[in-house]
């Protein structure tokens, strides 16, 4: 019997849930600037709903992000010790932020570490390296926030073989 309640209050937590997303994509879509920066978002591999609605509260009506900025707000930036008595110690992140913050850019590195060939590739070099999951996590991390903040800033949507400028003055040397 307890379990039958259960089973109907998440059923009931389900659908309401549901209804909030339903919610959520009508007023995305009927807004013109939401719905653009959603959609660019959105072409990011590993950039789901969530993610996506996290950016577009903590960043509608920004022109343009810097992700440097915002890796160190939320936590993600090493810092490194410049002062006093302990100049010696590791260039570490922080680890505060906000939470939600914390956990979207964590779950889309994740995420494309495992789905994804490019980011695969990337993460499994660092692991050969020597580098500890932590590190190599934070590195996914970071990356991602710059590839975020470079689209958004472009306002073109992410394209799989792109290659920098800087790559293509490389590649040709």
């Amino acid at each position: 019997m307890l379990e039958e309640q259960w089973q109907q209050q998440l059923q009931l937590y389900k659908q309401q849930i549901d209804q909030l997303e339903d919610q959520i994509h009508q007023l995305i879509t009927t807004h013109q600037g939401l719905n653009r920066y959603y959609q660019l978002l959105q072409s990011i591999p590993g950039v789901g709903n969530v993610t996506a609605w996290l950016w577009l509260t903590l960043f509608y009506g920004q022109q343009k992000l810097n992700h440097k900025q915002i890796a160190s707000r939320f936590g993600f930036a090493p810092h490194g010790h410049r002062s006093g008595t302990s100049v010696r110690g590791r260039t570490r992140s922080s680890g505060h932020g906000i939470s939600q913050m914390r956990s979207c850019p964590a779950m889309v590195a994740r995420s494309v570490s495992h789905h994804h060939e490019q980011f695969a590739r990337y993460k499994q070099r660092k692991l050969d390296e020597g580098k500890p999951w932590a590190i190599v996590r934070n590195n996914l991390i970071n990356k991602m926030i710059k590839i975020i903040c470079a689209i958004w800033n472009s306002g073109q949507a992410y394209q799989e073989d792109y290659e920098s400028r800087f790559d293509r003055q490389k590649n040709a040397a």
